[in-house]
């Protein structure tokens, strides 16, 4: 199948090379044929990164080879940043995809230490705890009973 019309091989996938050059290797790529989709995985012998583009957003997620569950982007975000740091704050400049690549590169040793056989369990913990703290804040949390 023909992809003229997605440039993700053009103006994603690039922005990530960097991992090749810090030991990932790239063990999936794919591009869809409609809405410049795509998705990279790489893996090191820690962990696990998953890249997509869907309809415009790029985004990211690393876990443990081996685990399965995964942080995302925006709250790997929050744990080193601190919770209000914005990209459009860091990165000023920087395409919204850019800003996905940038934080990868500069915070890839932190996030390779969040996930170290001694700090996993407690990455994970803090990963739940701030995903629920967001639901409880879009009011998603745990529902409250009705007064009688």
């Amino acid at each position: 199948m023909s992809h003229l019309f997605n440039n993700f091989d053009r103006k994603v996938a690039p922005l990530f090379k960097f991992l090749l050059e810090r030991g990932y290797r790239e063990v999936s790529h794919s591009v869809s044929d409609s809405f410049d989709d795509g998705q990279l995985i790489y893996e090191s012998p820690l962990l696990h990164i998953t890249i997509w583009r869907d309809r415009g957003h790029v985004a990211f997620e690393v876990r443990e080879l081996r685990g399965y569950r995964a942080i995302g982007e925006q709250t790997l975000r929050k744990m080193i940043l601190g919770r209000d740091a914005a990209p459009e704050l860091v990165w000023p400049d920087a395409h919204p995809y850019e800003r996905s690549s940038n934080f990868l590169s500069e915070q890839l040793a932190t996030i390779e230490a969040l996930f170290a056989p001694d700090r996993v369990e407690e990455s994970l913990r803090e990963n739940d705890a701030l995903v629920n703290e967001w639901l409880v804040a879009k009011g998603w949390g745990p529902t409250r009973k009705r007064p009688k």
